[in-house]
């Protein structure tokens, strides 16, 4: 939630004029959830309860937020946008839920980065999901160099998937 003001400030003094925030988290269920931040300086230790088990031992959480969850194809249904150049998911554990609920509409995105947290994340859901997103497009590592589901599976990574 810190994040909004310093994300809103940002917008506002770059040049870009079409972007939206939206102050939610993108989840495959509609929802209040949890938000689990465990050091506040860093805003990669956050994570939903649900969804990042290392942080569900309330002895290393600094703050805790309940917070609305939406779901991505809901959100581009709601705005009425048929087509997105660039969607970038680092969602500490929760990338699996998100793509896994846009299934058929990956086709109405060109372009996801995406960090797999393969440190949280069972190694048939990395799978899984990885065996989607090729199905529907092509996996890149962030340079464009060809990845395949062992290179995913060796740590966390940050792929670029396009549509066909």
């Amino acid at each position: 939630p810190e994040n909004v003001a310093h994300i809103k400030k940002t917008l506002s003094a770059s040049r870009w004029h079409n972007v939206e925030l939206f102050p939610i988290a993108l989840s495959d269920t509609e929802s209040n959830q949890d938000l689990l931040v465990k050091d506040s300086s860093n805003t990669g230790s956050a994570g939903l309860s649900g969804v990042n088990s290392r942080l569900n031992d309330n002895n290393c959480v600094d703050k805790e937020y309940t917070i609305k969850t939406k779901k991505l194809t809901s959100i581009l249904d709601e705005k009425n946008v048929d087509f997105v150049d660039l969607v970038k998911i680092d969602v500490e554990g929760g990338e699996v839920d998100i793509i896994s609920e846009l299934g058929s509409s990956l086709d109405r995105i060109n372009t996801i980065i995406l960090e797999f947290h393969t440190d949280v994340l069972t190694q048939k859901d990395v799978q899984d999901t990885f065996q989607l997103l090729n199905k529907n497009g092509e996996v890149t590592s962030t340079d464009g160099a060809p990845i395949d589901i062992d290179d995913v599976l060796k740590g966390n990574i940050n792929i670029v998937w396009q549509s066909y």
